[in-house]
């Protein structure tokens, strides 16, 4: 797969990927809680007097569509890397029956 190809098809998965893990839920519903991960978009806490206060963060979708970009770029560039290594041996081995 091209580089060029394969990097729009990551920022299209992550812009749909990003979304999606913006609206996890985790927490326990008495506590702390929110939504979103690994960013959270919003998060909610009872205080001493048992109101709720919530903490939003409004670039929470954004920063999760990064946050997925950034990992899927990763994993491309690990198997590119280890696709050229992979490359090297088999050419280093029939190089080396040749002599």
């Amino acid at each position: 797969m091209k580089t060029g190809r394969a990097l729009l098809l990551i920022a299209f998965a992550s812009i749909f990927l990003g979304l999606w893990i913006s609206t996890i839920h985790w927490g326990d519903e008495k506590g702390f809680h929110g939504t979103g991960f690994p960013v959270a978009g919003v998060m909610w806490d009872k205080d001493s007097s048992g109101l709720m206060i919530d903490y939003p963060n409004p670039f929470a979708s954004v920063m999760n569509m990064l946050a997925v970009f950034i990992c899927l770029g990763l994993l491309f560039f690990l198997w590119k890397l280890g696709r050229a290594i992979s490359a090297g041996f088999k050419k280093r081995r029939v190089g080396d029956s040749n002599s």
